[in-house]
């Protein structure tokens, strides 16, 4: 069996699980390629793959922009089998059968939908590492069990739906969503760069659609934004602030999943992730063959 897991991950979780699947998917013989939903936009789906499963974080109750354009690429199933999994620090809404019904829309059998809680990657300023730590670690061994769950699941042949109510699936995963497009479009209101910023390139290259300008205090956000926060979280300065989270936002500290900015910076030329100040040059990537670490 052979399986493409398509993914898009704003600051690591989605990936992180990507490879617990992988993993987990292995130990019954499955054959899996992990792959960025911004390389498969660019480079297409491989034509031999039996399974499609899809991963993504949740935005709004919904899943991300750049995830929705995935779906619209996407060629048809002609009936074949797919599974779908968002990541969320929160209220998943009907995220899933968002992602499932347009699957099925296009010819896909779905056949497992799975939502995981993952910690937040950020932290308040003042609170204790360690203790941050150590509760992220709970988190994502639980996770971990879940996700041997799902592949004994998706191996034996055992469905698993969602089956969200009407608030959920209208309100949340309706309304708020096609919201969270819209606003989108206008991303340059709410991204805000301060004086701490020093262009190093490190957010432009970041960018999952290419609209951080490599100047982002000369110029201002595209309209192909998707909201994901690599950039706020990549930053080393922590100098790119949403407003759409007035007077939280600076007290809190972003952060990428550890490992995830050397997986940004194989992906775009195999160079080390820059540090402060340096200047990055993008290069190509499709196949992410990262361990988790």
């Amino acid at each position: 069996m052979k399986a493409a897991l398509v993914y898009f991950s704003g600051t690591g979780n989605t990936w992180r699980t990507a490879h617990l699947y992988a993993a987990h998917l292995g130990r019954f013989g499955w054959a899996t390629d992990v792959c960025p939903v911004e390389s498969v936009l660019r480079q297409k789906l491989a034509p031999d793959i039996d399974r499609l499963g899809l991963g993504f974080p949740v935005n709004a109750f919904g899943p991300p922009r750049v995830v929705d354009r995935f779906l619209h690429a996407l060629p048809p199933g002609e009936g074949r089998h797919a599974f779908v999994w968002a990541v969320a620090a929160g209220i998943v809404g009907g995220a899933t059968a968002v992602v499932r019904d347009r699957l099925e829309a296009k010819g896909y059998r779905v056949v497992h939908e799975q939502a995981y809680l993952v910690p937040e990657n950020g932290h308040w300023r003042w609170s204790d590492p360690a203790v941050a730590a150590m509760s992220k670690e709970r988190a994502w061994n639980r996770v971990d069990r879940l996700v041997a769950r799902a592949a004994g699941e998706l191996a034996t042949g055992r469905a698993r739906r969602s089956r969200p109510g009407h608030i959920r699936q209208r309100l949340l995963s309706g309304s708020m969503w096609r919201w969270y497009l819209r606003s989108c479009e206008h991303a340059a209101r709410y991204v805000s760069v301060t004086a701490a910023c020093r262009p190093c390139g490190l957010c432009a290259a970041a960018c999952p659609t290419g609209v951080m300008p490599s100047n982002p205090l000369e110029h201002a956000v595209g309209s192909d934004c998707t909201f994901c926060l690599r950039c706020a979280s990549i930053c080393p300065r922590q100098a790119i602030t949403i407003r759409l989270l007035p007077g939280i936002i600076r007290f809190l500290h972003r952060h990428l999943e550890p490992g995830y900015a050397e997986v940004l910076a194989g992906a775009r030329g195999g160079g080390k992730a820059p540090t402060q100040g340096e200047p990055f040059t993008p290069g190509e990537g499709a196949i992410d063959k990262a361990a988790v670490p």
